[in-house]
């Protein structure tokens, strides 16, 4: 059978790069039979995509096609659509970078293989909410990586900026653009705000507020909290102490690291709730921990 090597080659550069492409009929990893090389005449790109062919000597019952670098200093080149082709109609006319065609090949892989990924990723992620046209583009992105791993990456990277993920229920495209947000016009009436903080961990309520002295009650709340926390008990010299009215203790004490807290508390700009919890109905001290569906007191 007669073979015939075809392949596309690109030069960054309108001379030669050192380029070169051919064979080796044995198992040596060197390669020493070029057949066509950028050396300026042969194989010359001159800034744009070129075809070429060469032949392989009739007779050989194994080859193999190899590619090496010849040129002085990092200038590059690129080969690609290398196809080993049985072309009797150009075989034997010798290596040549004119009038040659490659075959049309149909991509290797599987059909609606990018499809089913996404599909399945809008299952796991969207339960199944992703419109059409959000996987149409999603799809289009993960087809554009080199590699599966890097699609899906991709792919999931962009359903997680997509308004399903961020909703339970189904979501309906207007295809318009939101609106300019604009702040309301100042009509000279008071305002007052409730401004809730989603601090990142947890906040051990007994680390932040702290009994610092508690001798009016019946119970000393100060020796209670350093019998029950013992060796995680906050002494007096890391905390801020506060003064309070109508309590179980004359004065609370905010942790050391809270000295803002304390300024805001005495400029009356902040209050305390605390042992609160979420009730799902109306308890008392003696049922509240049987009846209750949530933990209370918690962080």
């Amino acid at each position: 059978m007669n073979y015939v090597v075809k392949f596309r080659y690109y030069s960054p550069l309108d001379s030669q790069t050192g380029g070169c492409i051919g064979h080796t009929q044995d198992e040596s990893s060197s390669l020493s039979n070029f057949a066509l090389c950028d050396d300026g005449i042969n194989m010359l790109s001159n800034k744009k995509w070129i075809i070429c062919k060469f032949d392989i000597p009739p007779g050989l019952e194994s080859f193999r096609v190899g590619i090496a670098d010849r040129s002085t200093g990092p200038i590059g080149f690129y080969f690609d659509d290398i196809q080993i082709v049985n072309d009797e109609n150009i075989y034997g006319t010798g290596s040549s970078c004119t009038g040659i065609e490659l075959e049309n090949v149909t991509p290797p892989g599987k059909e609606g293989f990018s499809d089913s990924v996404i599909s399945e990723l809008s299952t796991l992620l969207t339960a199944g909410r992703l419109d059409e046209k959000s996987k149409h583009i999603i799809r289009n992105l993960y087809d554009a990586k080199d590699t599966h791993n890097d699609g899906l990456v991709n792919a999931q990277q962009m359903i997680l900026t997509s308004p399903q993920y961020h909703s339970t229920n189904i979501v309906k495209s207007t295809q318009e653009a939101r609106p300019d947000f604009k702040f309301p016009e100042k009509n000279g009436k008071p305002y007052k705000a409730v401004v809730t903080l989603m601090f990142a961990g947890g906040c051990d309520s007994y680390n932040m507020l702290v009994p610092y002295s508690c001798k009016k009650g019946p119970v000393d709340m100060e020796k209670q909290y350093k019998d029950v926390r013992s060796t995680v008990a906050l002494p007096r010299e890391r905390l801020h102490p506060i003064d309070v009215s109508d309590q179980v203790c004359e004065k609370f004490g905010i942790h050391k690291e809270l000295p803002t807290v304390q300024t805001m508390y005495n400029d009356k700009d902040l209050l305390f709730f605390a042992n609160t919890g979420v009730l799902t109905k109306k308890v008392s001290k003696v049922n509240y921990n049987t009846v209750t569906k949530t933990q209370l007191f918690a962080q």
